[in-house]
């Protein structure tokens, strides 16, 4: 085999999946979760609980915003742990799309109790999740769940 300089290039197939997947969750305006603890930090800033409604845009944003919220208290994780017992929350990290896609599958799995604790606490009505919303949800896990296998 002889080597041919950059036509040689070989890339790293984990990473070409990795970018193939932020591209997707980017064109799905996903936003990120730096974004998600700004709005959050500056909700604590302003010493309100309630969620800009231009700061929740899509589905995967409220999702992420809305499990972000729970788990920046110890009396909301608390209170969420009264709606799903045996399961517990997590959140993404910027740096792996395979979180996101955790979070989403976590998301799913979670509804009633998620859309249950929106319900139970009015200053989070720009976070609740509508049936259109979580279909798309289901759509784009079905879309990242063949990368996530292929990855593992």
């Amino acid at each position: 085999m002889k080597f041919h300089g950059e036509k040689s290039y070989i890339r790293c197939l984990a990473h070409v999946i990795n970018l193939v997947c932020k591209a997707i969750l980017k064109e799905l305006k996903a936003s990120s979760h730096k974004d998600a603890k700004r709005i959050l930090d500056r909700m604590a800033a302003e010493k309100t609980d309630v969620v800009p409604t231009a700061d929740a845009q899509t589905a995967i944003v409220k999702l992420r915003l809305l499990i972000m919220w729970i788990l920046k208290s110890t009396q909301r994780i608390d209170a969420f742990a009264e709606f799903s017992p045996d399961l517990k929350l997590d959140y993404d990290v910027d740096t792996r799309w395979n979180s996101t896609f955790k979070m989403v599958t976590l998301g799913i799995r979670l509804r009633k109790p998620l859309v249950e604790i929106v319900v139970a606490t009015p200053t989070l009505a720009t976070l609740i999740i509508i049936e259109e919303e979580w279909l798309y949800l289901g759509e784009i896990h079905e879309v990242l769940e063949p990368f996530w296998d292929k990855t593992n």
